[in-house]
């Protein structure tokens, strides 16, 4: 399902359609039968491909978006630590639907050393 806008009740008190929260909990659900493990730490590399039997409504923005919300506390702890997208499919034929995502921990940068100052020599 594509991310939706939230939406604001007359005292300005936001809330998501219900049937975007439904998708989101049953999304993370299956998320959480899938990996065992705990929210990935770090700078991350996030590639998503969505397989299914037509395409998907909505853009490919939309569609990562809901996948990056869902996935907060179960794959990663925030889905701003994704600094770097690898390949994106927006549809791929399948007879089921179908959400594929693979996830890479960059490295932190390793600290070039300092350079070492000239020495003064003592010309004579």
């Amino acid at each position: 399902m594509v991310k939706m806008r939230p939406r604001f009740r007359h005292g300005g008190h936001a809330y998501h359609d219900p049937r975007y929260t439904a998708w989101m909990q049953h999304f993370r659900s299956e998320a959480l039968l899938a990996y065992d493990g705990d929210p990935v730490q770090g700078t991350l590399k996030v590639s998503m491909s969505f397989l299914g039997p037509s395409k998907p409504r909505g853009d490919l923005g939309n569609l990562i978006g809901g996948v990056e919300d869902a996935l907060n506390g179960v794959l990663w702890e925030d889905d701003a630590q994704i600094e770097e997208y690898g390949e994106m499919k927006r549809w791929v034929p399948s007879e089921e639907w179908v959400t594929l995502i693979m996830v890479e921990v960059i490295p932190a940068p390793v600290p070039l050393p300092k350079p070492k100052k000239a020495r003064k020599t003592n010309a004579k």
